[in-house]
């Protein structure tokens, strides 16, 4: 066991992510005028614009990352979607609308909330690390967020298809506090998710309006040591509408910011007692027109290649290829193929 940090002369910290943000997107809206409060914090601290995600730069890739240390040959997530040869299926923790629901909704909610954490990462976490070092953490939206406490399921939707399914557990493993919409959360808040975004995110109460509510409460309470507040939806505008609707998204993802500032006592205390990190995942590319996409499904020189989310290594097949943004995974049934 290793021993005990003393926390009494460390400062707390605030760790905000924001999705998909642009660091060339961020930096123009600070010198515009339209992110005053994250502007403070780069005037009160440093700013890096040079950063580097890992590769592929894909959320449950980078979100790993982010929250281990270790790239994803080390966390064990490589991407959004991979091919399981042991199980000879699709794995899938998120992608497009008509992905997910190809390839089962209920599966892929199971792949995103519980298989990711519970099977398939490899390296510790922040919130394992640090509890191991008697520091407790809380966490909002993170999807990478395993840790030592139990969350039981709290909606009673979701709890009515654990009577019967097979896929969704009862719990989940994170941090002392851990917050997921209205799906988990540590203790009444008073506060509730509804003002989601659409599909099962506005279902479960997931959006980044109740991130900052809960945000707000534990930085009022100074809840725990280690304080994670992930926003994710300037990545899903951003997929859908490009980097200007981005660019006009960093201003209310700056409003987020100064009300949790604020419930700190403003930027000037909150400094005093935490160090405050933000930062993203990875960035955006440009949208490109349909044509200018890479056909997966024309094969590879002859290899008869399985795409989707049924894809398999089955009779007649030599590889699988997985799309994951601006990379691909071929797995391939014969290693001689290369």
């Amino acid at each position: 066991m290793e021993p005990a940090i003393q926390t009494g002369d460390r400062r707390q910290v605030l760790l905000l992510v924001l999705d998909g943000i642009r660091p060339d997107v961020m930096r123009a809206a600070i010198r515009d005028g339209d992110a005053p409060a994250l502007g403070a914090l780069a005037g009160a601290g440093e700013a890096v614009w040079d950063c580097a995600s890992v590769f592929p730069s894909i959320t449950p890739a980078a979100t790993a990352a982010i929250a281990t240390g270790r790239p994803p040959s080390g966390s064990g997530i490589a991407g959004h979607a991979w091919y399981d040869r042991r199980e000879g299926e699709m794995v899938i923790y998120g992608a497009k609308t008509e992905t997910v629901l190809a390839g089962g909704p209920i599966r892929v909610f199971h792949n995103h909330v519980w298989r990711m954490n519970r099977d398939d990462l490899l390296a510790p976490t922040v919130f394992e690390v640090l509890h191991r070092q008697g520091v407790e953490g809380a966490c909002v939206h993170f999807p990478i967020r395993r840790g030592p406490y139990e969350h039981p399921v709290r909606m009673r939707s979701v709890e009515g298809y654990l009577l019967g399914g097979r896929l969704l557990g009862r719990s989940v493993e994170g941090p002392r506090e851990y917050y997921l919409g209205d799906l988990f959360y540590s203790r009444h808040t008073g506060l509730n998710g509804f003002m989601g975004s659409g599909g099962l995110h506005r279902s479960i109460g997931i959006n980044d309006e109740y991130a900052a509510a809960v945000g707000e409460l534990l930085l009022e309470e100074e809840a725990e040591p280690f304080t994670l507040v992930y926003f994710f939806q300037g990545d899903q505008i951003s997929h859908r509408e490009g980097l200007a609707a981005q660019r006009r998204y960093v201003s209310r993802l700056d409003g987020y910011a100064g009300r949790l500032f604020a419930a700190a006592g403003g930027l000037d205390d909150l400094l005093e007692r935490y160090a405050v990190l933000v930062v993203s995942d990875h960035g955006h590319a440009p949208l490109l027109p349909r044509r200018s996409h890479v056909d997966l499904s024309s094969g590879f020189r002859g290899i008869r290649t399985s795409l989707g989310p049924r894809a398999s290594l089955g009779p007649g097949t030599d590889a699988v290829a997985v799309p994951n943004g601006r990379a691909a995974f071929l797995y391939l049934r014969d290693p001689e193929l290369t």
